[in-house]
């Protein structure tokens, strides 16, 4: 599929899943890759698997800006390898001028809005040494509070393909998401289960029932977290 039938269908998909009665939740760069994964037949080689699909965000080569230690801002096509936690960056766009840009030199990055894939807003990802975390990989700030700050960890897998009986060395990449907090009184960064039960145990001082209990909880979790975290900071 060509990119921009692919486009075509993501907008499809947007506008129906947008005025369904049974809605559900989706994220916008897992239903990408899933639709890639579907209508591409290329494989790459991971070791001694051949994998389907494509560990890059939103397919990879986005507009955005790299933020390099101590230097200003960098205009760049960049794709996030969510497999691997690296990110590849060129100033044209083009494929043969890509880069591979080593994580020690890379304290963020951003990529940039695009309504036809469904960025509705700059996408920010900071390196886990400046969060508190524990880890090199890069993790989305969707919240930054004056105690509480919420953040988005994506992460591909490479899973067994359950179409597939013949090819014991076929994967395919499986994009999955991870929810974190940060509170700065106590400087801990900690990993967040997304259920109704997990967060009011969680910030069981804060009365959070009227976002849980509404029915835009499960269908958009995005926006239902950032109303959470918007109660904690107040």
């Amino acid at each position: 599929m060509n990119s921009k039938l692919l486009v075509t269908v993501i907008l499809t998909f947007l506008f129906f899943a947008g005025y369904s009665q049974a809605r559900s939740y989706f994220d916008a760069a897992q239903m990408y890759n899933r639709l890639l994964l579907e209508n591409e037949n290329s494989v790459v080689q991971v070791g001694n698997f051949k994998v389907k699909g494509s560990p890059y965000l939103f397919g990879g080569r986005k507009q955005g800006q790299l933020f390099l230690h101590g230097q200003a801002a960098n205009t760049s096509f960049i794709s996030y390898n969510t497999y691997d936690q690296i990110i590849e960056f060129s100033n044209s766009g083009s494929i043969s001028s890509t880069l591979f840009q080593p994580s020690g030199l890379l304290d963020s990055f951003a990529i940039s809005a695009n309504k036809d894939l469904g960025i509705t807003r700059e996408l920010i990802f900071i390196k886990g040494s400046f969060v508190s975390a524990q880890d090199s990989s890069f993790y989305q700030r969707m919240l930054s509070g004056s105690r509480f700050s919420l953040y988005k960890k994506y992460k591909s897998q490479l899973v067994i393909v359950s179409t597939n009986y013949v090819q014991s060395d076929l994967r395919q990449f499986d994009l999955q998401t991870e929810y974190y907090y940060h509170d700065s009184l106590s400087n801990l960064f900690k990993k967040m289960k997304t259920n109704t039960g997990f967060l009011k145990k969680e910030f069981k001082q804060f009365d959070l029932s009227a976002i849980l209990e509404s029915s835009d909880f499960s269908y958009d979790l995005d926006k239902s977290l950032i109303d959470i975290f918007q109660v904690l900071n107040k």
